[in-house]
């Protein structure tokens, strides 16, 4: 554990009024997802003992084609370089149905990257038609690399839309104090409610984005993910949309296991796309349900 890193309490409360944006009449969700019980029992069956279900090889060559369609694909292209920490092509075309389908209000996307530029164009366009403005929050804890991002997001045309917000980790105090005075700690994004209140104009997110924090490797900080659903639970709407990728790895599939038993999070099954995508819904509680 880094000692540069802060140690915190969690947060315990809401601080802001927030509120719920408007909820589309023709809102849905219609898609082939694997039950997430199905999925834990393939896991337990197959799948590599260090790597698990994740990947081994590239995407295929067909899925990046598909995605150069995209009109932002193209304007971008030349300015990004894929890597193995990318959302893979064929996660952000089935994202973009998603926004087709459940036309999100406020969409908070924690790490941003290929995905913020073609997904705010998403967004834009699915409510040119309405008076109202849609938001596109995008968190990282790299300020360079959100800069990156920022200067394909005015590619894009989207810098309207889209509120960049730096984040740094911090460790969280989580379970019981020890007999020697120890406790547990886990990293996550600081969310600080009042920058994220004004990011959102003070609307609850519909739908979350989860690329970040970097969970493992050089870099990457263990289980880095566990906290994002219970923490934002606070801020979010009622039912919002949870995204997560990289649900094919270990560490994902034991953070669902962890939201599931605590009543966080009601989860809707796993995308097979890219590097797996789980999908659920944030459940009301005393905080998000006021």
């Amino acid at each position: 554990m880094s000692k540069d890193i802060p140690v915190k309490d969690l947060p315990q409360k809401v601080e802001k009024e927030w509120k719920n944006p408007l909820e589309p009449q023709e809102r849905h969700l219609t898609t082939d997802l694997i039950p997430f019980g199905e999925y834990t029992k393939l896991r337990k069956r197959a799948g590599d003992p260090r790597r698990g279900l994740f990947p081994a090889v590239n995407f295929e060559q067909a899925y990046m084609d598909e995605l150069l369609e995209d009109p932002v694909m193209q304007a971008v292209k030349d300015d990004y370089a894929y890597t193995a920490w990318s959302m893979e092509p064929d996660s952000i075309i089935f994202l973009k149905k998603v926004f087709e389908m459940y036309k999100p209000q406020v969409v908070l996307e924690l790490g941003s990257g290929i995905s913020t530029p073609i997904l705010s164009a998403k967004l834009k366009e699915l409510w040119k038609d309405d008076d109202i403005a849609p938001l596109y929050v995008t968190i990282d804890q790299s300020d360079d690399y959100l800069g990156q991002t920022l200067k394909l997001v005015k590619k894009a045309g989207t810098e309207d839309i889209t509120r960049p917000v730096i984040f740094p980790i911090s460790y969280f105090k989580v379970g019981d104090v020890a007999e020697d005075g120890d406790q547990k700690v886990l990293a996550c994004y600081d969310f600080d409610e009042d920058k994220l209140f004004e990011a959102c104009d003070g609307l609850r997110p519909d739908l979350i984005i989860v690329d970040g924090p970097t969970g493992g490797g050089a870099g990457g900080f263990p289980f880095a993910r566990m906290l994002t659903a219970p923490i934002l639970s606070m801020y979010v709407k009622p039912n919002a949309l949870f995204c997560m990728d990289d649900a094919y790895r270990d560490t994902e599939i034991h953070e669902t296991q962890s939201w599931i038993e605590s009543n966080t999070l009601q989860v809707l099954g796993v995308k097979a796309a890219g590097k797996g995508l789980m999908m659920g819904l944030m459940i009301e509680n005393t905080f998000n349900g006021k």
